[in-house]
């Protein structure tokens, strides 16, 4: 593995935090893009969406709602990889709340974000099996004219 001079700086970095680096950078801007592809599910999630945006409020608002949304988590990107680059630690949110609160609020303040965190988590996995039945049904649906879904 080629010696990188930027890497004597990340561990002294990291050693400042009281962290030592042991985990090999060897992710290329292309394999990084292919596993946030695979993380996020964008696109299962937009396809399995459109079956609720559609009839709400048609194109305009799928369009609208995809620009809005992609503007948005670019800013949330942008500002999460600035105390990324600040505080590189594994511990996320919470952490960089108690880096950046004040001492007096750091034991609330961390345990609500993290908690905000894993309600994050229950929702996308609670959202995770409410579009795949619906696609499961809707393949049924599809292959089964005559099938009417129950409750």
């Amino acid at each position: 593995m080629p010696h990188h001079p930027e890497s004597d700086a990340d561990a002294a970095h990291l050693a400042s935090l009281g962290h030592k680096g042991e985990l090999n950078r060897n992710f290329s801007p292309l394999s990084m893009l292919g596993l946030a592809f695979a993380i996020l599910n964008s696109w299962t999630a937009l396809a399995a969406s459109l079956s609720l945006a559609l009839p709400s409020g048609g194109p305009t608002s799928v369009l609208w709602g995809l620009i809005t949304a992609g503007v948005c988590n670019l800013c949330l990107a942008v500002s999460l990889a600035e105390f990324l680059s600040a505080y590189p630690t594994a511990g996320g949110q919470y952490h960089w709340v108690a880096v950046i609160s004040w001492k007096r609020w750091v034991p609330v303040l961390s345990w609500i974000t993290g908690w905000i965190n894993v309600s994050g988590w229950i929702a996308l996995v609670s959202s995770g099996g409410l579009l795949g039945s619906q696609l499961i049904v809707g393949v049924i649906s599809l292959m089964n004219p005559t099938y009417e879904s129950q409750r």
